[in-house]
């Protein structure tokens, strides 16, 4: 429950090993910021007071991870950051399901967005997001946002039941789906 504010070695670099999780944190339940990396497989981040797996400015790599129930956002990448979150389910959230902002990418192809109260996958200030082969079901705005300068690529993309649209992109952001 520390502050997401506090100073750390921004160039740590962790592996964790498979199937943790961590739930009920104050702030993020995984986050890594600065020049630091982490790679880990089956991580479940849910019911965090904030984001279930954050990297500002980091990378992570990892496969078969859930986050739900959080806060806010499932995942989210911010100020170039970068996740490799394949085969990710992200349910549930108070934000969005996957989102990608600031320069920074999310490659999340083969996932799903369920149930979360925005968007199931958003772009946003230039913001990438490979979606490729992925779900986004029954999320209360939208199934797809792209936003001022942001991009998703969403080949073979599924949307449906989505409170909105299914796909949306405005004010200069590109959504590209190949079915």
């Amino acid at each position: 429950g520390s502050s997401s504010n506090a100073v750390y070695n921004t160039e740590a670099h962790i592996i964790i090993g498979s199937n943790v999780g961590v739930s009920a944190w104050g702030e993020q339940g995984v986050a890594i910021s600065g020049r630091g990396g982490l790679v880990g497989n089956f991580i479940a981040s849910c019911s965090n007071r904030k984001r279930g797996v954050y990297s500002d400015g980091a990378s992570f790599r990892m496969k078969f991870a859930v986050a739900s129930g959080n806060g806010e956002d499932g995942f989210i990448a911010d100020s170039s950051g970068y996740l490799q979150c394949a085969l990710a389910i992200s349910s549930g959230n108070k934000l969005n399901g996957f989102w990608s902002t600031n320069n920074s990418l999310i490659a999340a192809a083969t996932s799903i967005a369920s149930g979360n109260l925005t968007s199931g996958y958003e772009s946003r200030g230039a913001g990438r997001l490979a979606a490729d082969v992925c779900k986004s079901l029954n999320n209360t705005f939208c199934g797809y946002l792209a936003s001022d300068g942001g991009m998703i690529d969403a080949d073979k993309a599924v949307a449906s039941g989505n409170g909105s649209h299914g796909f949306d992109a405005g004010s200069g952001a590109v959504i590209d789906c190949d079915n």
